[in-house]
């Protein structure tokens, strides 16, 4: 729906030091640093959330869109001054080969066609241009987060080069991340599948800001580490594909 107050609100008042997001960000900013070559450009962040930060790249012209008003709405208090679109990332409302960036941080799940989406970053950026992406790993972790948060899928490996191979991209780098938390939130999922199977609900706790700290840190150290050598396992998966499609 375009209107989800309630959820964007629970996740604009975790903001983004949360520690989930805060490695999640942290490593999106290692991969765009280690392969963004130029000095200037432009760059869309689709699904950007209501908490996204402004700039992954200081010198890279940044749009911030979503698909959810509430979504751009307080996006758009949080960081003043930078430009937001409300639209559907299957609709784009750019021109082929203006983009020389799009970031997509666990966007792809929340819609039912993505290859839709994938047609449309592949349209919008210029030859040499790329897209970065994150998607939540393995089916076997599906779970009640996923339901809450109207999740179609959850992506493997294979998912994610069939995506590639579908919008005319090639995968130059691949990674798991957030490795730690495989077994226990396999363990959380299951043991909210057997005793809450009727209820839907999400997995985020309130944590004191010491603990929120020091996750935190761990995840921003393994974010450096996965942004230089590819990570075998982990809840989510992030991936560079750089564009074919001529301007």
């Amino acid at each position: 729906m375009k209107t989800d107050k309630s959820k964007q609100s629970l996740y604009h008042s975790l903001g983004k030091d949360y520690f989930w997001f805060y490695g999640h960000y942290a490593l999106a900013r290692f991969l765009l640093k280690k392969h963004w070559r130029r000095s200037k450009g432009f760059l869309l962040n689709i699904g950007c959330g209501p908490n996204e930060q402004p700039a992954f790249l200081p010198d890279v012209t940044t749009v911030n869109a979503d698909y959810s008003y509430d979504a751009c709405r307080l996006s758009a208090k949080v960081n003043k001054g930078l430009f937001h679109v409300c639209c559907d990332a299957d609709h784009l409302p750019f021109k082929t080969g203006s983009l020389d960036i799009i970031t997509a941080l666990e966007i792809l799940e929340h819609l039912e066609n993505d290859r839709a989406a994938g047609s449309e970053f592949s349209r919008t950026l210029k030859l040499e241009g790329f897209l970065l992406v994150s998607v939540p790993a393995y089916k076997f972790l599906w779970g009640s987060h996923d339901e809450w948060n109207n999740h179609y899928r959850r992506y493997s490996r294979g998912d994610l080069k069939l995506f590639a191979s579908q919008n005319d991209m090639t995968i130059k780098y691949l990674t798991w991340f957030k490795i730690m938390y495989v077994l226990p939130l396999l363990v959380v999922r299951k043991v909210k599948t057997l005793l809450c199977k009727d209820k839907v609900s999400n997995d985020f706790v309130a944590i004191s800001s010491f603990t929120n700290k020091i996750l935190g840190t761990m995840l921003y150290l393994e974010a450096l580490v996965a942004s230089v050598v590819p990570l075998p396992a982990g809840v989510s998966l992030f991936a560079v594909l750089k564009n074919r499609i001529s301007d």
